[in-house]
């Protein structure tokens, strides 16, 4: 057995003998001594701790020179309490410090259960009251015959707010005697209980303002850290220069990004864990989509892993896919077009709502031979799949399908993809002539307008000049199309199948990150001139 030899420095205290660590009869607990290495509102509370036990054992700072150690039995649970529960009453030796009486353990469970009858009543009284706020002193008087500390009573217990608001089975409290000893009437309003109640009052005053003076400095530094200084010097370099958003984002300016930040930072949570902040995390997303660089290679520029940027990824594509999809991609109604429609419209087409197109982008060669089958473009000669996309007279999208195998013809898609219930009656419909839905439009009360067909050896001239026309005008979703490619390279290809198999309220991964690409050109300024 190992032996030790450990002295209670309380003042009289006969527990200063060789123990037994292996019996354990009699436990010792240092004075609170705080290190550097823990935080510094950890520190704080310990140090006061500290100087709380200190100032009850009748010691100072300067006079330690070993390690100090109390034993249990001047503590009411025979043990201090955790650090942080500052109301409890053995948060400080309290119990037989001027005076070392033996004291039974009968005697101490006596005591901490007038404690605790003590902070239920208190805590009726205060509920009735509605004054939950306010701290108060409820003193109890033992009428045992052993003795307790005069400087603090270990009965005196300070009801807080943690108090109140912990569960308490108040129908087994039944106090059988006095909290408050009765004294006589002339007592109670002497000068010196009233003196002694102001500075109990300005004392709790003082620790009230030090409390919101700690709180206004945890709000400012929490503020701090939502505002923490970015890590990337590749983001910091590219977040205040427009030349550089437009390059990395295929934003117009830097002032878009701040716009689209405002406008979905909602949708995604605030982790302490997470290494980037909420702009880098969609400046990243937004870099993915334009270059479609590996994720190893975005795990490199801003010191993350690869699983951080794929998840990164994921959650703000969903976030802007949801926020944004209603209000940007809209479809407006032709007095609405009639305000910004382009000459070139207004001369020969001013009744143009939409102007369609189908475009294909290449995908994984699926492993099932049905998918294979179904997938396979005749058209492009390789596994695709494919999105119905209108856009206005001014260049606006306002329409984009979900994905269809490449297979599908268009006018299939059309017809499935509910870009006919959108159409209204009077409106008209640019398209190239492969579009033969001419017969569902009109039933909408619409027009289909696409250029003519060679019926004959040769078109005749109205036919021609119709063509022309017609192509003309149409040939702007092209350019959209073209444009999109361009700046989202993640649009080209190919599509990886686990983008088509992840489903979620029946729209797949890659559908999502088509629409936010629109979403997107959509904030550019229109590839179609007024004039």
């Amino acid at each position: 057995m190992s032996k030790f030899y450990q002295k209670c420095v309380v003042n009289g205290c006969p527990n200063n003998a060789i123990g037994d660590k292996s019996v354990g009869v009699v436990r010792f607990f240092g004075v609170p001594f705080s290190t550097d290495k823990r935080n510094p509102s950890d520190s704080i509370i310990i140090q006061q701790r500290r100087e709380l036990w200190l100032a009850r054992l009748n010691f100072s700072d300067a006079n330690i020179k070993t390690k100090y150690f109390v034993c249990n039995r001047h503590f009411v649970c025979g043990k201090p309490s955790y650090y942080l529960h500052k109301n409890h009453p053995d948060w400080a030796p309290s119990l037989l410090l001027n005076k070392a009486r033996d004291s039974t353990r009968l005697q101490r469970r006596v005591l901490y259960s007038y404690s605790r009858e003590a902070m239920v009543m208190n805590n009726l009284a205060n509920y009735t009251q509605h004054n939950k706020e306010d701290n108060i002193n409820i003193t109890i008087h033992s009428p045992h015959p052993f003795e307790v500390n005069e400087n603090l009573n270990s009965s005196e217990v300070l009801l807080t707010e943690e108090l109140l608001d912990s569960p308490m089975d108040l129908s087994t409290s039944k106090p059988s005697h006095s909290l408050v000893n009765e004294e006589p009437s002339s007592s109670e309003h002497s000068p010196q209980l009233v003196s002694d109640l102001q500075k109990e009052i300005e004392k709790l005053t003082a620790q009230l303002e030090k409390m919101n003076a700690d709180y206004i400095s945890l709000k400012k530094e929490f503020a701090m850290y939502l505002e923490r200084p970015i890590t990337s010097n590749f983001f910091n370099k590219c977040r205040k220069s427009d030349k550089w958003m437009r390059v990395y984002t295929s934003l117009s300016t830097a002032k878009s990004f701040e716009i689209l930040f405002k406008a979905i930072q909602c949708g995604i949570p605030e982790h302490n864990h997470c290494k980037l902040c909420k702009r880098q995390q969609l400046f990243l997303t937004l870099v993915k989509l334009s270059h479609n660089p590996t994720d190893i290679d975005l795990a490199f520029r801003f010191d993350i892993s690869e699983s951080t940027v794929s998840r990164y990824f994921h959650s703000w594509i969903d976030c802007i896919y949801y926020k944004l999809k209603t209000h940007v991609i809209i479809w407006p109604r032709l007095s609405q077009l009639h305000v910004a429609m382009p000459m070139c419209f207004r001369r020969h087409y001013p009744n143009t709502v939409s102007i369609m197109d189908c475009f294909e982008t290449q995908i994984q060669i699926p492993h099932d031979r049905n998918d294979q089958a179904a997938t396979y473009s005749t058209y492009k000669s390789r596994n695709t799949v494919k999105y119905l996309i209108s856009a206005t007279p001014n260049g606006t999208i306002n329409f984009i399908s979900k994905g269809y195998a490449g297979r599908k013809s268009d006018q299939f898609i059309v017809r499935h993809s509910g870009y006919i219930e959108n159409l209204k009656p009077g409106d008209e419909v640019l398209a190239d002539k492969g579009f033969e839905v001419a017969e569902e439009i009109g039933l909408r009360g619409a027009k289909l307008t696409t250029p003519a067909f060679k019926r004959a050896a040769q078109l005749t001239q109205l036919e021609t000049e119709i063509s022309r026309q017609v192509s003309n005008v149409r040939i702007h979703i092209e350019r959209e199309i073209g444009c999109m490619r361009m700046k989202f390279d993640i649009m080209r290809g190919p599509v990886i199948m686990s983008n088509l198999n992840t489903f979620q309220d029946n729209v797949c991964f890659d559908d999502k990150i088509v629409a936010v690409c629109c979403i997107l050109s959509n904030l550019n300024p229109s590839i179609i001139p007024f004039e």
